[in-house]
């Protein structure tokens, strides 16, 4: 059964993250009354919150005069567009031209790599991803640096994020960018359960080989222009072969989809079973 107080924290998060930072102490003025364990819970998940990685949206005004430009080769990869921005990367459709191929090149902003730590873990990504062999699991091809540009190059997937999808369906007019059957028709329950099965089996890889994902969500979840879906971003993954990178006062994660062990990892050891719940939290 769900933890009535973990649920309770989630709704307070939740409504605290729809407020502008000023508004929230008011509100968990009137929300947490004389509960000041509960207070403090919210507002540590809120303060990391803030630090987390985040989905590709607008970045900083200044990563443009960071990020590497168009036709810059790295390795054997020329870069050709720009296809999206994170927390501390920017991702890139680049030619690969040995193969012949699209592909997807990862670079890490140099300016928001705050240490050696955001160095290594960027490359960790790489290799906890590296290591797993699975259709729905985005390959990754090889990793490197030129100069001071740290990258990798992986899989590219044509489509969009589960999290587009989501509002495709919603929206009053889907038109024909969706990859799934519509809502209320013929073949959407079954097309979500085998999506949904499909992730389970890829994460069920991952864990056997000793990664857990740790960010199980719908914008790190990729559908193909056939409604395949590969999970991507291994950026806060754990490899359970290799030392943990993150400090132990670290909660990494998206809210919306953590656990509760994983907010509270501070005490609580996180297993796959963090990303069972996230799973569940993506199907519900």
């Amino acid at each position: 059964m769900p933890d009535p107080r973990w649920e309770r924290i989630r709704e307070l998060v939740e409504a605290a993250l729809d407020l502008a930072p000023g508004d929230r102490p008011a509100f968990l003025d009137a929300s947490c009354g004389g509960d000041a364990a509960l207070r403090a819970e919210v507002e540590d998940l809120l303060r990391h919150a803030s630090e987390a990685p985040t989905d590709f949206v607008a970045p900083p005004s200044d990563l443009s005069t960071t990020a590497p430009p168009a036709g810059m080769q790295l390795g054997e990869f020329t870069l050709v567009e720009e296809l999206g921005r994170g927390g501390m990367g920017v991702v890139y459709r680049a030619r690969q031209a040995s193969l012949q191929r699209d592909v997807a090149v990862k670079v890490l902003v140099r300016n928001l790599a705050t240490g050696t730590s955001d160095l290594e873990r960027f490359h960790r990504e790489a290799r906890a991803a590296a290591k797993l062999d699975h259709p729905h699991i985005t390959q990754i091809y090889q990793d490197g640096v030129a100069g001071d540009v740290h990258w990798y190059a992986m899989e590219l997937v044509a489509g969009h994020s589960l999290q587009r999808e989501l509002q495709l369906q919603r929206s009053a007019e889907p038109g024909s960018d969706v990859l799934l059957p519509l809502r209320n028709r013929p073949g959407h329950i079954a097309a979500v359960a085998g999506l949904v099965a499909d992730v389970a089996e890829a994460l069920a890889h991952a864990h056997q080989h000793g990664v857990v994902h740790r960010d199980v969500k719908p914008a790190n979840l990729l559908l193909d222009r056939t409604g395949r879906v590969k999970i991507v971003d291994f950026g806060i993954a754990r490899d359970q072969s290799l030392g943990a990178l993150t400090h132990s006062d670290q909660v990494l994660g998206s809210v919306h989809y953590m656990s509760p062990e994983q907010a509270r990892q501070i005490t609580v050891s996180v297993d796959h079973r963090t990303d069972v719940y996230s799973l569940g939290v993506v199907l519900y």
